[in-house]
């Protein structure tokens, strides 16, 4: 599953099955539709649409972790500490109903 954090800002971070891909950030243009792919904040690759986007951006994610020294990105990377097995989770406001006993 593909994730991007916070939704819907600029320089969304980006998760892949719920483990972050560092230094990566994507950015949607909203005009043309396309994908903005901004790696360690200086090398910019585009994306035409999101389904582009999901086949390759899983590739970057374990060239990066390998090219790093560890086995791959995500859960199954073996090395500790290691930036490529941040596990995270989506964060968002809550409606809570104020109920008061009576």
């Amino acid at each position: 599953m593909l994730q991007f954090l916070p939704p819907r800002t600029a320089g969304q971070a980006v998760t892949i099955d719920g483990y972050l891909v560092p230094r990566v950030e994507v950015s949607e243009d909203a005009a043309t539709g396309r994908w903005i792919v901004t790696y360690d904040g200086r090398f910019g690759i585009v994306a035409e649409d999101l389904e582009e986007l999901r086949r390759w951006l899983w590739l970057l994610a374990q060239v990066q972790a390998v090219g790093e020294g560890y086995s791959c990105h995500g859960k199954n990377s073996v090395y500790r500490p290691n930036p490529h097995q941040v596990e995270v989770m989506q964060i968002g406001a809550i409606q809570i109903k104020d109920i008061q006993e009576g």
